[in-house]
């Protein structure tokens, strides 16, 4: 096990333990009666644990380096996560705290300077969550899931009727999403037959999480897959950048192209009015603050403070400045990434920043906060791709 094996391990460790001692404990809210969930005294106890072991893990990290060199794009996610610091606690005392977890993450992430094959260990964790939330929902199911039917919302959802899989984590959709973004790195685990079936274990999960924006993602990736068996110049970088382009192109102008209100479960009325009263504050450039959505003006207009679309959500927080700083993080990751994939048979960190842009042109996902169960998915991927070792000048593809 590498350094940076550990370092995601305990990341996700984190990010899952405490909700799978919540959960395990008491069973999930049900959506629509206005249940909120709380952690039982001993899911904080954990959390409060894992924080500390996360802190210890990077300390002794660093400590092993004899020179620590961050590079100029690590201080720019950096400042990236400072100005979009999670929506609920700004920089306060918790925030504050959460915000320098975050920060040594990613320093210790640099310092590690990642190779491309050691994010393989993002797609093992995807699928252990997977496989623990298939596990969980046989032997609990009522703690393992949300129950839809009856419960205050209408109707029911997809083909799996009134019960959607949450796992060890908040939401059915987080689990899903956080799937779907973790599949892409099981390309780099040997043997055709193992990644093949871990590849359909995450599949069903996210099925039965029933989360459509998980959904998406996934045909996106089974998309990303089958063009790069189809097409023979797949390898080529140009060819590469054009699949991000339209993965881009979805994000930027899906919230402009749509009309009908009602689209989307409503994310249409929602992009709308996020974009009026970003318009209406007149701070174009410095946007309403991450705060838009409780006070002001946007509470008339947009009372929430969750765009459901992550450029939608970057201008209305932040401004064209937020967007910029945003923009160029993400352009900077996915060059790493298309760079580190060259001369692959599997490109599969192209194939990550391609789905990541197809889930954020209906969701948010970008929380700065190492007890988010995103976060190993987003945050620490992306603190990753700036910071991987640069590629040899040539490589021999893979082969299965």
């Amino acid at each position: 096990m590498t350094g940076f094996d550990l370092l995601f391990l305990t990341c996700l460790a984190k990010a899952v333990i405490p909700g799978a001692v919540n959960f395990i404990q008491q069973p999930h809210p049900l959506p629509g009666l206005g249940l909120t969930y709380e952690f039982t005294p001993l899911a904080g106890q954990v959390s409060s644990g894992l924080s500390l072991m996360l802190v210890a893990v990077c300390l002794a990290l660093i400590a092993r380096k004899k020179r620590l060199l961050v590079p100029p794009a690590t201080w720019l996610l950096i400042a990236f996560a400072v100005i979009t610091q999670d929506v609920t606690s700004g920089l306060k005392s918790s925030g504050a705290l959460a915000l320098l977890q975050v920060i040594l993450v990613a320093v210790t992430i640099s310092s590690l300077r990642p190779t491309r094959a050691e994010l393989r260990i993002v797609g093992l964790g995807a699928a252990a969550i997977a496989v623990y939330s298939l596990i969980f929902a046989m032997a609990m199911p009522l703690n393992a899931q949300f129950l839809i039917g009856g419960s205050g919302a209408e109707g029911t959802k997809a083909f799996v009727g009134e019960y959607v899989l949450a796992g060890p984590v908040t939401h059915s959709n987080t689990l899903g999403i956080a799937i779907a973004l973790g599949m892409p790195f099981l390309g780099l685990v040997e043997g055709k037959w193992v990644r093949r079936a871990l590849w359909l274990v995450c599949a069903v999960t996210v099925l039965l999480s029933a989360s459509r924006t998980a959904m998406i993602a996934l045909a996106g990736w089974a998309a990303f897959r089958l063009l790069e068996v189809l097409v023979r110049d797949f390898r080529v970088r140009a060819f590469r950048g054009a699949v991000l382009l339209v993965a881009v192109g979805l994000a930027a102008f899906l919230p402009i192209s749509l009309s009908d209100r009602s689209g989307l479960s409503t994310r249409v009325g929602l992009w709308q009015d996020s974009l009026a009263a970003w318009q209406e504050s007149g701070e174009l450039l410095l946007g309403i603050g991450a705060q838009w959505g409780a006070d002001g003006i946007a509470n008339a207009i947009a009372p929430t403070s969750s765009a459901h679309n992550l450029l939608v959500q970057l201008l209305v927080s932040g401004g064209l400045l937020l967007l910029f700083v945003g923009a160029l993080v993400l352009f900077l990751a996915a060059k790493s990434a298309v760079a580190a994939d060259r001369f692959r048979q599997r490109p599969v960190l192209t194939a990550y920043v391609c789905v990541l842009f197809v889930i954020s042109s209906t969701e948010y996902v970008l929380p700065w906060t190492v007890s988010s169960q995103l976060f190993p998915v987003t945050g620490f991927v992306l603190a990753a791709l700036l910071a991987l070792q640069r590629p040899a000048s040539a490589q021999l593809p893979e082969r299965d």
